[in-house]
This record gives C-alpha cells, sequence and structure tokens, in this order.
C-alpha cells in the first residue's frame, strides 16, 4: 500500500516535489498559477448548473476561471 509503513516509503517519494526531479522526469503542470492552490472552498449550487458543470472536463478548473473573469469583471484584480 502506497504511502503506509508496511510500504516502505511512509508519504510516498518526496523527490516528487522538486521542480529539477518533475522536469526530468516530464511532469506537467496542468496550470499555471504563482500561488500553490491550498485553500479549499465550497458552495451550493442547483440540481441544474450540477448537470451542467459535469459536462466540462473540469469543473474545478471551470469554477476557478469563472471566478477570475467575476473578479476582474467586478474590477478586482486578482492576484495571481
Amino acid at each position: 500500500m502506497a504511502g503506509t509503513q508496511s510500504s516502505g516509503r511512509p508519504g510516498g517519494n518526496p523527490q516528487l516535489s522538486d521542480p529539477d526531479f518533475q522536469e526530468q522526469h516530464g511532469f506537467k503542470k496542468r496550470y499555471d498559477y504563482s500561488q500553490p492552490l491550498t485553500v479549499p472552498f465550497q458552495l451550493k449550487i442547483t440540481k441544474s448548473m450540477a448537470e451542467m458543470l459535469s459536462k466540462t472536463d473540469n469543473r474545478a478548473e471551470f469554477a476557478r476561471q469563472a471566478i477570475l473573469t467575476a473578479l476582474e469583471a467586478a474590477g478586482i484584480e486578482p492576484i495571481l
């Protein structure tokens, strides 16, 4: 089992967070944000909105982009 005491490597491979290791092994960032995505955000939506979101490729990134667009439209310049 990955990440357990019996696996011999508790917590996984520490090199995975090393940018040089990632570049050497072909890891690619899906999205380019200057800050890490660490703050959870939850909201309630209607069933029809959920159905529409389920048709997108990546609903989390879709929501992030929608929030950024709304912030810019409101005159709030986001810090990326």
